[in-house]
């Protein structure tokens, strides 16, 4: 059967097949024993649906070269935890402006003004506008070095791979 029949439309399948059984005369015994047969060939079809969503966020992760990720987890994401995870995380049970940089999606998402992250985008990654002290000033103590400023315009200018899917 296709992959993309709806459920019902596989049931009926399933109800015509078992009607196609009995009409060759197939016993009842047999016909029950067919019927569990395809029932369950088509739960482990529905399986195979339903994680093939799982498997894609483990496809897009593996899509990021090792570079990527070294840079990410060496350059970007030590500074997140250090001087922001302070006031937007959910670790810290705060989301000052609705703000949140624990994962990618959430980076995307942003608070009330708008995307915190757009890949390659750097005039409208808020955050790159924060920590350039254009609109927004961020971390609001102290600005980060011009060292870390560069990196973070690097990461977005390549496409902000971020390897935390969730």
């Amino acid at each position: 059967m296709p992959a993309k029949l709806s459920m019902v439309r596989r049931i009926s399948v399933v109800a015509e097949v078992a009607r196609l059984w009995k009409s060759l005369g197939l016993s009842k015994v047999w016909r029950l024993r067919l019927i569990v047969l395809l029932s369950t060939i088509g739960c482990a079809l529905l399986c195979t649906q339903s994680s093939h969503g799982q498997n894609a966020e483990a496809d897009a992760r593996q899509t990021l070269s090792a570079e990527q990720v070294n840079f990410f987890e060496s350059k970007i994401r030590p500074v997140l935890i250090q001087e922001c995870y302070g006031c937007h995380s959910n670790k810290s049970g705060k989301a000052k402006g609705g703000l949140r940089l624990d994962n990618e999606q959430l980076m995307h998402l942003g608070g009330d003004s708008g995307p915190a992250i757009v890949p390659s985008d750097l005039d409208a990654s808020l955050v790159y506008n924060a920590i350039t002290y254009q609109d927004f000033e961020m971390p609001p103590k102290k600005r980060l070095p011009d060292a870390i400023v560069d990196d973070f315009r690097k990461w977005i200018e390549m496409g902000a791979p971020d390897p935390r899917k969730t």
